[in-house]
């Protein structure tokens, strides 16, 4: 289980990532246009800021994406013996976790970032859309045709020169396709999560016969904190892009608020997950908790000055 906290900084760096994308470039949304402003220290440096931050949030989507899976396929495999098939590689080599993890990122970004079919409502024309990050539009040409089609943005125009979006008649199916994956994958996201419980919980059962005491309570303390991951995937991650896809979708006038409300909350998710895995893995928790303390005293023995009867 010593290579597990790998696995768990990379779920944590990834759900990071997407705290540092939301503050550099801190976009305000205008729904129902796919369209939006951005505020923050990078908003403004470029006419494709938006097209950036949008492909930055789609990758650690799909980097938040990969930890989950491969921290259920960890957790899987350390149910058996040494002996069962990838037991030996998960367990004992980190170039197989870090491989896994990349490939099956790059898996992801393939879903989300690559390809996709082109149709036209007659027939399905098989060729190849551009990756997201290199199907970029022109974001003048799309902000013309935003402030065309709702006069009231030119506004907004004057004060954020660089307010663009994906305008419906640039873009092709691939963001549509992106928020039609958002939607299925949020709505069976639960489904899966209850049948990995089940089937963890049936693990258990043979483990306490099987397995010392000791092992059984180990793996009881790791099947409580990923029950718990998984809640707060779910409430601070897949519950916000639900409705931001829904929100999209259905291009609803009061859409922003609560698609920028639902950004928000996801933006919890680092640190409350960062607590849930200290608070349930007592090995780390008490690590962290053995670390301040030795900071604290240090910080404190440099910060108190000796007694002059002990200067001489």
């Amino acid at each position: 289980m010593r290579n597990y906290k790998h696995i768990l900084m990379f779920e944590v760096g990834s759900s990071l990532l997407l705290n540092v994308t939301y503050a550099l470039w801190r976009p305000v949304l205008l729904w129902p246009m796919r369209a939006s402003i951005m505020t923050g220290i990078l908003g403004n440096i470029s006419p494709y800021s938006f097209f950036v931050m949008s492909g930055m949030t789609f990758f650690t989507i799909a980097a938040v994406a990969t930890s989950q899976v491969i921290q259920f396929g960890y957790r899987v495999f350390v149910t058996y013996k040494h002996g069962f098939f990838g037991l030996d590689l998960i367990s004992c080599s980190l170039w197989w976790i870090y491989g896994s993890m990349i490939g099956m990122l790059i898996v992801f970004c393939g879903f989300i970032l690559g390809k996709s079919a082109n149709f036209d409502g007659k027939s399905v024309k098989n060729r190849i859309v551009a990756p997201i990050f290199l199907n970029v539009i022109d974001p003048m040409e799309a902000q013309q045709m935003l402030v065309d089609d709702f006069p009231a943005l030119q506004t907004l125009v004057d004060q954020y020169p660089y307010l663009t979006g994906y305008h419906p008649e640039l873009t092709n199916y691939a963001i549509t396709l992106i928020i039609r994956m958002a939607e299925l994958f949020c709505a069976t996201y639960p489904i899966g999560a209850i049948i990995a419980m089940f089937f963890f919980m049936w693990r258990l059962k043979l483990m306490k016969v099987n397995e010392s005491s000791r092992t059984y309570a180990m793996h009881v303390m790791l099947l409580k904190a990923l029950i718990v991951q998984y809640a707060i995937a779910f409430i601070f991650l897949l519950i916000p892009s639900l409705l931001i896809a829904v929100t999209i979708d259905t291009e609803v006038i009061w859409g922003s608020y609560v698609a920028t409300l639902a950004l928000l909350i996801a933006t919890l998710h680092v640190g409350v997950n960062s607590i849930c895995i200290l608070w349930f893995i007592l090995p780390y928790r008490i690590y962290v908790y053995t670390t301040l303390q030795h900071l604290l005293m240090a910080f404190e023995s440099r910060s108190i000055s000796p007694f002059p009867d002990q200067m001489a």
